[in-house]
């Protein structure tokens, strides 16, 4: 086993990967706040609104998923935006399971509230 991997392996023990990724209700609600608004860039102000979450919250979980590629700092000057990493593998398959997840709550029951 690669010391990078034992690394990895030791950083998760009893928690794996999908819950470290989904750590709290704030993460997940900002990691959709960027698969639902794919191709735009956002400011922190932005994604506090879309994902119901503070902005100190926001500027906190930004750190850990820009540091895992899944969303990337577009710098514009005096501004900054975040976006998802269209080129990051983990970004793209969060996007498409996302997609995947509405697809399978519409058929299961087209009542369904999301």
């Amino acid at each position: 086993m690669s010391s990078v991997t034992a690394d990895v392996d030791h950083g998760l023990a009893g928690r794996g990967a999908l819950p470290t990724l989904f750590k709290s209700q704030e993460r997940a609600r900002i990691i959709e706040a960027f698969v639902t608004n794919k191709s735009r860039e956002l400011n922190v102000s932005d994604i506090a609104r879309l994902s119901d979450t503070s902005r100190s919250t926001v500027y906190e979980q930004l750190e850990r998923l820009t540091e895992m590629g899944i969303v990337e700092e577009v710098d514009h000057g005096a501004s900054t935006f975040y976006t998802l990493n269209e080129d990051d593998e983990l970004g793209e398959m969060l996007y498409k399971l996302q997609g995947l997840t509405l697809h399978r709550l519409y058929e299961i029951d087209d009542d369904v509230e999301l």
